[in-house]
């Protein structure tokens, strides 16, 4: 299950305000954990890995099995010149340590560990 490429493409397309606003729950998290978190639709909540930590909207959505969240990629955009989409969302980047695939050499961005706790207001 991917949404993210159903409804945009990379972080140019967070630069065409609309665009951005139509997508404006940047991490899906499963609707068991979110009920075991007491997380809603739409919440706060701050994701930690041994990297960075960062906070954002959330998506519950039944289409995840527990355990796993999604966090686009292309969000956070440091870029000066993506002036309306500059700091939005989470770059999921900043979030994964530098460990390597042993037998392939590319980097294991699809097994980082993080943490998700509700903000409260």
């Amino acid at each position: 299950y991917n949404p993210h490429y159903l409804r945009r493409s990379h972080s140019t397309f967070d630069n065409v305000g609309w665009l951005r606003n139509a997508w404006a729950h940047p991490v899906y998290i499963s609707a068991q954990d979110a009920r075991q978190k007491g997380i809603a639709d739409g919440d706060t909540v701050e994701l930690s890995s041994s990297e960075a930590s960062g906070r954002v909207a959330v998506k519950v959505t039944e289409r995840l099995k527990p355990g796993v969240l999604f966090l686009p990629t292309h969000y956070g955009s440091t870029s000066p010149y993506l002036t309306r989409a500059q700091g939005f969302g989470l770059n999921m980047m900043d979030f994964i340590p530098l460990h390597l695939e042993p037998a392939v050499g590319s980097t294991m961005s699809q097994e980082v560990a993080v943490t998700v706790r509700k903000v409260e207001d």
